[in-house]
């Protein structure tokens, strides 16, 4: 058994397993396409499907795919049974069964026989905390029928009544053992409510074949009782494990007010660890797996650390890490608070410059999904690619990309990570609060960026003070970094295809990078957004007339002009990363114009014709053109004299200084 994050990662290990002469099939849940099915999804009947599994039936295959009812020798089958890709799947034996993640989780489907052993690849142990809550409030729990008459409707209605009366006397926040203990109940007591609440399910008498609108009437009449039993008996079951351990208080049940009503409920998060059907001897695969003691409560079995490995990268691309960029959710305007509403447009003007430099290669860049609609929206050059965190798993396109930019990270707020944690251990999380008992964020502590000769950078890092919600915030931040880094492969690279890094966040990672620089030095000024057309101007009126939207007055252009902050982000610096070759060009324009420079960037026109072609449709026709060179060295120090000094002399003075240094330089 084989399981992996996704069904199409799954597509991808199954290619790998039939290259080597192994015959493996991914599992498809119904609602997936059928890749035998020309768009279709695996079941034909997804109606019937959604109407079973609302009417929370005990088995979906009996309810909607085929059923043999008592006394009789004839099945029951959909009218779509003979052309369903589920159904066809089940009479696959493949000598590996791949799944995705999710299906570890829940009971193992009959299809599947018992696995022999069972690799999981990849991080798999968020799917043991539910999402969300079940959550009923004290009235709903007080007001939910009874079983019609007899000594068990006036047990339960007595344990109902109990722990209610209990709820009601305490304040928001875990369930305790001594109030609990105070109103006599036991986890006796917890079983027999959470078998009593079960005896009150309806059978919505499902069949395959039955009347469209027949079968959704059933299923509407019995889903709205057993939605109800469904959360009366998570509730119980909780408080049945809850008693049945040790702890004090639970991290997985709690008191509190409902956001919308105000009403007091309780909320269960159930630990669901992988079911025991699945169990097997395992091997786990994951490059940023958090600790053992962690795998094994999400696993329910003991795990054991075999191999921690180190990898070398290849010498072929060139890490950068910068600090102090605005990257956070608020900085980035993606919070209820304003932004920074510069900090998507320099951050685009970073994707754009390396985009041209590396062009016509791929550069991918990864970011919070919000941001990412943000630079999208802004306009990206057609050579980058786009993805988000908490969406990356298996993903290989960027194999052979020149570069990646990863712009932030993620960090959920310190509570996520107690509740989750809470979720995992039984009890509750050490909280981060301050010394007056408020609520707090993350502790500051102490960290350091390591540099690949052997120095580092010191840095603040957050830490939770509890080890199991410090592991999981390391799981959410640190594991989504080093994810993004790996869509690279690093650690494949050759010298066909060397590649750059530039990581934008203030996070240390068990990983050296090249050299670190502050957002102040690595940000590229506002002449770089000309790197969009591939070519770069010098003088302002020039600026002002082919980019009219960007310089739309004469005094922007000479910001663009003039702009100083190239620094380390140079034309020169970055096009080493990628071995870009920069070319340097003369050029004048009809009319009374002076000769003006202009660097041309591996996107922008090729040849002396194209180059006319693009003045001209730019407004400014020329007399003539002049490549000067193609090597970036011949024109660094240029670029920096044309980028980083500011001149605040009159138009026609300027050029004439202007060309006097590109001469001096040159020779």
């Amino acid at each position: 058994m084989y399981a992996v994050p996704t069904v199409k990662l799954g597509d991808e290990v199954a290619s790998r397993f039939a290259a080597r002469g192994i015959d493996a099939q991914v599992y498809r849940g119904r609602d997936r396409e059928d890749p035998e099915g020309a768009g279709e999804a695996m079941c034909r009947n997804l109606p019937a499907v959604r109407d079973a599994e609302r009417a929370k039936v005990w088995s979906v295959y009996a309810a909607a795919c085929e059923t043999k009812p008592k006394g009789t020798s004839a099945a029951i089958r959909c009218p779509m049974f003979d052309a369903c890709g589920y159904v066809r799947q089940r009479r696959a034996e493949p000598a590996v069964w791949i799944v995705p993640h999710v299906m570890l989780f829940r009971d193992r489907p009959a299809l599947i026989p018992a696995p022999d052993a069972l690799v999981i690849d990849e991080g798999f142990a968020s799917g043991a905390v539910p999402n969300k809550p079940t959550r009923l409030t004290l009235d709903a729990i007080e007001a939910a029928a009874l079983p019609d008459g007899g000594e068990d409707a006036v047990t339960l209605d007595r344990l109902r009544a109990c722990l209610v009366g209990v709820l009601r006397t305490m304040p928001d926040g875990p369930l305790t053992r001594a109030a609990m203990a105070g109103a006599g109940l036991t986890a006796n007591d917890a079983r027999e409510a959470h078998r009593l609440e079960w005896r009150r399910r309806l059978d919505p008498e499902l069949h395959p074949g039955l009347d469209a609108s027949e079968r959704s009437r059933r299923a509407e009449r019995a889903a709205a009782v057993n939605r109800e039993v469904s959360a009366l008996t998570s509730v119980w079951r909780g408080l049945t494990d809850f008693l049945d351990g040790e702890a004090e208080a639970s991290g997985r049940m709690l008191l509190r007010r409902d956001d919308a009503s105000k009403a007091r409920c309780i909320e269960h998060r159930a630990l669901k660890p992988v079911h025991e059907k699945w169990h097997a001897p395992t091997l786990i695969l994951d490059a940023t797996a958090p600790p053992a003691d962690v795998l094994a409560r999400a696993l329910g079995m003991p795990v054991d650390l075999k191999a921690s490995i180190s990898a070398v990268w290849s010498p072929y691309g060139r890490v950068r890490q910068i600090i102090g960029a605005p990257v956070s959710s608020t900085k980035l305007g993606l919070t209820e608070r304003e932004g920074n509403r510069r900090a998507i447009g320099d951050l685009r003007r970073l994707v754009v410059l390396r985009a041209a430099l590396a062009f016509p290669r791929t550069v991918a860049v990864i970011a919070q999904e919000d941001a990412i609609t943000l630079l999208e929206h802004a306009g990206l050059p057609k050579n980058v690619e786009t993805g988000h965190f908490n969406a990356l798993a298996g993903l290989d396109r960027w194999r052979e990309a020149a570069g990646l930019i990863v712009i932030g990270r993620t960090l959920p707020p310190p509570m996520a990570m107690e509740i989750d944690a809470g979720v995992l251990i039984g009890e509750p999380a050490q909280a981060t609060v301050t010394e007056d008992g408020r609520k707090a964020f993350f502790d500051r502590v102490e960290g350091g960026i390591r540099l690949r000769n052997g120095g580092a950078v010191a840095v603040e890092r957050y830490q939770h003070p509890d080890p199991v919600a410090e592991a999981l915030r390391w799981q959410t931040c640190e594991a989504n970094v080093i994810q993004a880094v790996g869509r690279l492969r690093p650690l494949r690279r050759g010298a066909d295809a060397p590649f750059f890094l530039d990581i934008l966040c203030d996070v240390p990672l068990p990983f050296a990078v090249d050299g670190v620089e502050t957002w102040e030095d690595a940000r590229p000024g506002s002449w770089s957004i000309m790197a969009s057309e591939g070519v770069i101007l010098t003088g302002a009126g020039d600026i002002e007339a082919a980019f009219p939207e960007d310089a739309p007055s004469r005094k922007a252009a000479r910001g663009m002009e003039t702009e100083p902050t190239v620094a380390l982000t140079s034309i020169r610096s970055l096009s080493i990363d990628v071995g870009a070759t920069v070319s340097r060009v003369t050029y004048k324009r009809r009319g009374r114009y002076p000769d003006s420079a202009a660097l041309i960037l591996p996107n922008g026109p090729k040849g002396k014709p194209a180059l006319k072609r693009w003045f001209g449709e730019h407004g400014m026709p020329l007399e003539h053109v002049v490549r000067d060179g193609g090597e970036p060295s011949a024109f660094e120090r240029v670029g920096r004299v044309l980028f980083q000094t500011k001149f605040f002399l009159p138009d026609g003075i300027g050029r004439a200084v202007l060309t006097l240094l590109e001469n001096v330089t040159t020779l």
